[in-house]
């Protein structure tokens, strides 16, 4: 991982996995700690996905389908939708 202090309104974090070379992830230290882990994870579910044809992809052109399915991937990691259910039931 790389740490870099990134203007976060612009870019919170990036992520690339060059064939032959190790993968790589960005992430802002301009960002509130829970949002560097948010990041992390988001970026990480690039990696992750990138066989898929929903890694890498360009915030300003993608119709964003992709983003939200990464930030729903990250979001699940840090809190488990059976907790929030279980916390909020009545």
């Amino acid at each position: 991982m790389i740490s870099l202090p990134l203007d976060i309104e612009i870019l919170r974090g990036a992520s690339r996995w060059d064939n032959g070379g190790p993968p790589e992830i960005l992430v802002s230290t301009s960002d509130l700690p829970s949002a560097k882990c948010f990041t992390l994870l988001h970026e990480l579910a690039h990696l992750t996905n990138r066989g898929t044809g929903a890694s890498l992809c360009d915030p300003v052109w993608d119709d964003h389908l992709t983003e939200k399915l990464m930030n729903q991937i990250a979001a699940e990691a840090l809190v488990p939708a059976h907790w929030v259910r279980r916390e909020t039931s009545p």
